[in-house]
């Protein structure tokens, strides 16, 4: 089937067609079990969120976790609830207490058969566990159950060697159950020309995709949006918030870095992200090299939503130095406290920082990464114009970005 983009359209469409006693179920597995700050258990909790206010009373809007010892989906219990609304940092592991209940609750929150008959299940997140084979045999008990899935990145099929050979199977195969999906909504260009690609090269038959770019995260929106940029420390200071992964390309940034300090250039250099690879170590391990040297750079792990908010605010601008991404949301995050960002100059990326209040670079060479940072350190006239640039950008609510959404659920 055809693929198309809701992203300029100008006039929100009406919730006509998605009432009447439709129903929509909402899988928040990953931030309801293990909570999280990363890209996707954020805005898989923000997005059931704003579903539930857009449909309040036209339709109920219910999350979901996968029990995979049941083969099925449940409604969220105690536990659950309170990772997934509140995120409790210190809960690393559920404790025996919580496992203990988890097992005796599981049965009685459990979907039955049928229980999902003629309403939508929303899957947005990545899953490669028995999820796969409930959706090859989901239409059997639910002939009427409607599924939109949230599309992030093809990344580890445009990029293998990024992931281990299981991680890859794992996504292949969920890949693949896309295809039964009455919709993919897409979070950009890239991750839907990357999905279809692979479709089209194992010859499955592709399902209906919608592309409709991430609103502005809550962090920023809470803050008022692009506003004007509060005035950053004396000491310059580069932010750049990522997770600890190779494709991030933090050891080229941190390269960059030196290169400046060697020169005699002045700034802290502040990474905010959480280790997730094995890769991960080589960056922590650099960072502690420099700072051996006397190098003023810190790096912070486990940053909540307050201290993000300050970080933005006292930069003096962001650099995301990564290779390849879905979407990019700290760009947007960036811009929306008004600090000029410096990124990437292709793919998903490119499409946020097309906009304005972006200075693409060739992120795979350290010497043009390190010559357009020296720009806005140097430069205060160039870093103005694009801080002009993020606070002029408009940016999607969640409100508006939930009525796109259930707009893109209806085939036209």
């Amino acid at each position: 089937m055809g693929s198309r983009s809701v992203e300029k359209e100008v006039h929100l469409t009406t919730l006509e067609g998605h009432g009447g006693g439709e129903r929509f179920f909402v899988d928040v597995t990953g931030c309801a079990l293990h909570g999280g700050r990363g890209g996707i258990p954020r805005m898989s909790r923000e997005l059931f969120g704003a579903l539930q206010t857009t449909l309040a009373g036209t339709a109920p809007v219910v999350p979901l976790t996968w029990e995979e010892p049941l083969g099925a989906f449940a409604r969220l219990g105690f536990f659950h609830h309170l990772h997934f609304r509140d995120w409790i940092p210190f809960r690393k592991r559920a404790s025996l207490a919580e496992r203990k209940w988890r097992g005796w609750t599981r049965r009685r929150r459990a979907l039955g058969s049928g229980d999902l008959d003629g309403a939508w299940l929303v899957l947005s997140e990545v899953f490669t566990d028995g999820r796969l084979r409930w959706l090859s045999r989901a239409r059997e008990s639910s002939p009427r159950m409607k599924i939109a899935a949230v599309f992030h990145d093809g990344i580890a099929l445009t990029h293998p060697h990024w992931v281990s050979p299981q991680a890859l199977s794992g996504f292949e195969a969920y890949a693949e159950a896309l295809t039964r999906c009455d919709a993919v909504i897409c979070v950009s260009r890239q991750s839907r020309d990357d999905l279809v690609a692979f479709w089209a090269a194992r010859g499955w038959p592709a399902a209906r995709t919608e592309v409709l770019h991430w609103p502005l995260p809550g962090i920023a929106a809470g803050d008022g949006g692009n506003a004007d940029a509060a005035r950053p420390e004396a000491e310059p200071r580069l932010l750049c918030v990522s997770s600890l992964e190779p494709r991030k390309n933090h050891l080229l940034w941190l390269e960059s870095c030196e290169r400046l300090w060697r020169e005699g250039i002045a700034f802290r250099a502040v990474l905010v992200g959480e280790r997730t690879t094995e890769a991960g170590g080589e960056v922590v391990a650099e960072v502690a090299r420099l700072r051996g040297l006397g190098r003023p750079l810190e790096w912070i792990s486990g940053a909540d939503d307050a201290t993000l908010r300050g970080l933005y605010r006292s930069a003096t601008f962001t650099v995301y130095p990564s290779l390849k991404e879905g979407f990019g949301l700290p760009i947007l995050e960036s811009l929306a406290f008004g600090k000029a960002c410096l990124c990437g100059n292709s793919g998903a990326v490119a499409e946020v920082a097309e906009g304005g209040g972006c200075l693409p670079v060739d992120m795979a060479d350290a010497a043009a990464l390190a010559e357009a940072m020296r720009r806005l350190l140097l430069s205060p006239g160039e870093r103005e114009r694009l801080e002009r640039e993020a606070r002029a950008r408009h940016f999607l609510t969640w409100g508006e970005y939930a009525r796109r959404f259930l707009a893109a659920l209806m085939p036209r």
